[in-house]
C-alpha cells in the first residue's frame, strides 16, 4: 500500500506507475489531496482529519504488510491524532527527502531519504526490468490494474452521509456543493479550500475529475490544495490570486468561509485589479461552523461562534467584483460557467449554506475530547 503526502508531487507520475505495476492499493493525506485521482481504481480515499473511514478500514486489514508513507509529513493533521494503532505502526516504510520528517515515524520498519523522483524513477526502472527478465518479484503475480481512465466515474471509496451530498433541498447542503462543483467547472480547474468548515467539506466531498491514472506529470498539476499544520484562517484566499497568476488558462476556484472572508475578503481587489477570473465560493452559514460544530461534538460550552449576517454579493459588488447568491443546487446549475471563467476579472459565489450539517470532523472531535 502507498500512503501520498503532499511532498510527493516531484515523483507522482512514477509512485502511480509502480502502484499500479504492483496492484498497490493508494491512500493520501489531506495534505497530498489532488494528486491522485480520486476515481483511480487503486484509491482508497484521505487519511487523516476529515478523511474516509475506508481509509482506515484499509490500513486495519491485517493482510495489509506494508505501508510505503512518501512525502508524507505525518503531523497531527495526516495522522489523525497520531494514530498509532493503524497508521503509525512498524509496518511502515518511510521514504522522504526532508530527513527532519523522520521524527514523526520512529517505529517505521525502515527510513528512506532521498531526491523521490530519483527513488521511484529507479525503482520503475527496476521493477520493469525484472517483469522483461521474467525474475519473479515481489507483485509481479499481480494482474496490474487497468491503467486507462474510469470512464463511468467510479469512486472506490466510502463517503459519510450519501443523503446530504445527493439532496435537493434548501439551503443547499454543503456535501451537495462539494459534489456539484467539479461537475460544472471545467476538469482543469485548481480547488484551493481555506482552512475550517471549508477545508473539512472540500477534503470529505470535492472530487475532482482527473483521467491521468499513472505516468509522468508536472509537479505542480494537482488540482487541490490545503493548508494544514499551521492552518490560518484566510490564506487560500490570497492564494488563489497567486495561482491565477501563476496558471493563467486554468479555472481557479477558491473555497472559503463568510469566517475567513471576513479576515481577508480584501485581496479580492487584486484579483480585481489583475483582471484574474478567481472564483470565490464562500460558504456563507453566519458563524464560525467548524467553532460551533466542534464544541456541540465535544460537549463544551457554546460560544463565540456567531457571525453577523452579511450579503457578500453586495460586497463583491461594491468592490466591482460579479457577485451571486447561491441557496439552492438549481441556483448553482443556472450559473453561466463559461462566462464566469472567461470574465476580466472575479466572480464570489455568496452560497448560503446549511448551518446545521455537521462537517465530517467526528474523529478529531474525539480526539480532543479523550485529550481533555
Amino acid at each position: 500500500m502507498f500512503l501520498i503526502g503532499d511532498e510527493a508531487s516531484e515523483a507522482i507520475g512514477s509512485i502511480l506507475t509502480l502502484a499500479v505495476d504492483l496492484n498497490a492499493r493508494i491512500l493520501v493525506t489531506p495534505h497530498g489531496k489532488g494528486l491522485v485521482s480520486p476515481y483511480h481504481p487503486l484509491f482508497r480515499g484521505v487519511i487523516g482529519f476529515a478523511g474516509h473511514q475506508s481509509a482506515r478500514d484499509v490500513l486495519c486489514d491485517p493482510d495489509v504488510d506494508l505501508v510505503v508513507a512518501v512525502g508524507a509529513t505525518l503531523g497531527e493533521w495526516a495522522s489523525d491524532g497520531w494514530d498509532t494503532e493503524s497508521l503509525l505502526t512498524t509496518r511502515m516504510i518511510h521514504v522522504e527527502s526532508v530527513e527532519e520528517n523522520f521524527t514523526r515515524t520512529p517505529m517505521a520498519k525502515l527510513h528512506v531519504r532521498g531526491r523521490l523522483s530519483s527513488i521511484f524513477d529507479r525503482l520503475v526502472d527496476r521493477f520493469e526490468k525484472a517483469l522483461r527478465s521474467q525474475i519473479r518479484v515481489v507483485g509481479s503475480d499481480i494482474k496490474p490494474a487497468d491503467d486507462s481512465a474510469d470512464k463511468e466515474k467510479t469512486l472506490h471509496f466510502k463517503m459519510e452521509d450519501l443523503e446530504g451530498y445527493c439532496s435537493d433541498a434548501t439551503p443547499i447542503k454543503p456535501q451537495r456543493l462539494m459534489r456539484e462543483l467539479p461537475r460544472i467547472f471545467p476538469p482543469n480547474t485548481r480547488y484551493l479550500a481555506d482552512s475550517g468548515g471549508s477545508f473539512t467539506w472540500a477534503t470529505h466531498y470535492l472530487h475532482p475529475y482527473d483521467r491521468r491514472i499513472a505516468g509522468k506529470r508536472n509537479a505542480r498539476g494537482g488540482l487541490f490544495r490545503a493548508s494544514l499544520e499551521f492552518a490560518s484562517m484566510g490564506w487560500a484566499i490570497g492564494s488563489a490570486v497567486g495561482t491565477a497568476l501563476a496558471e493563467k488558462g486554468d479555472p481557479v476556484v477558491c473555497i472559503t468561509g463568510d469566517g475567513s472572508l471576513l479576515m481577508s475578503g480584501q485581496e479580492i481587489t487584486v484579483a480585481i485589479q489583475e483582471k484574474l477570473p478567481v472564483v470565490f465560493v464562500v460558504l456563507n452559514d453566519s458563524c464560525y461552523g467548524m467553532v460551533r460544530h466542534g464544541q456541540e461534538l465535544t460537549g463544551a460550552e457554546p460560544i463565540g461562534f456567531e457571525l453577523p449576517v452579511i450579503d457578500f454579493a453586495q460586497f463583491a459588488h461594491s468592490m466591482g467584483a460579479a457577485g451571486h447568491i447561491i441557496k439552492s443546487p438549481e441556483d448553482l446549475q443556472s450559473l453561466d460557467i463559461d462566462e464566469i471563467c472567461s470574465r476580466e476579472g472575479p466572480t464570489l459565489l455568496d452560497v448560503r449554506i446549511d448551518r446545521d450539517e455537521v462537517p465530517p470532523m467526528g474523529m478529531r472531535a474525539k480526539g480532543l475530547k479523550q485529550m481533555v
